[in-house]
């Protein structure tokens, strides 16, 4: 359990490091490409949580910790949004960077 934990914490500041860059940053596709690594990863996570969470609910084990792992959810798809909305500024950007012919 505490290595999910930390796994989670590594990857939301991973999320939160990679999406503000993208908002404040020049426009870059490898910026694009690691935001969207980023949000398959959250994604990823959010569903080895879900799992984890029912299978504890099933068997009526580690209550406190299936509330807990909720909560940790409920931030990794906030992220996920934050990251995907943070790609989309990305994307307008290096839209209006490029002329058009």
């Amino acid at each position: 359990m505490g290595l999910l934990v930390a796994s989670c914490l590594v990857l939301i500041l991973t999320n939160l490091g990679v999406s503000f860059r993208n908002l404040i940053g020049a426009p870059s596709k490898k910026w694009i490409s690691a935001g969207r690594v980023v949000m398959a990863a959250v994604a990823v996570q959010a569903l080895a949580c879900f799992a984890l969470v029912r299978n504890w609910q099933a068997r009526n084990e580690e209550i406190e910790a299936a509330r807990y792992m909720q909560r940790v959810m409920m931030v990794l798809l906030f992220g996920l949004l934050f990251a995907a909305y943070s790609i989309g500024v990305q994307k307008k950007k290096l839209s209006r960077a490029k002329p058009t012919p």
